[in-house]
């Protein structure tokens, strides 16, 4: 049987957001490894804020974060 190979990355979103998963499951699987993928409500002003933090803690320590807007995603999400 083939082992599958899997690439690993960290996925952080409130669980109010999982419903919602498939909006944005694709990209996080075409993340490279070791990288972040933070989503969050931009309605939610302190849940914003709060992922905001964690991403700029996470490319301090040299990771590749993705904050992924839920609404408008296309628009709103924020590579770096």
């Amino acid at each position: 049987m083939k082992r599958e190979t899997r690439k690993h990355y960290i996925e952080i979103l409130p669980a109010a957001c999982l419903p919602q998963r498939d909006a944005w499951q694709k990209m996080a699987r075409s993340l490279p490894a070791g990288a972040c993928l933070l989503v969050a409500n931009p309605d939610d002003k302190m849940q914003t804020r709060l992922m905001q933090a964690l991403a700029e803690a996470f490319r301090r320590k040299g990771r590749r974060v993705v904050l992924w807007y839920l609404e408008n995603s296309e628009d709103r999400s924020s590579r770096a």
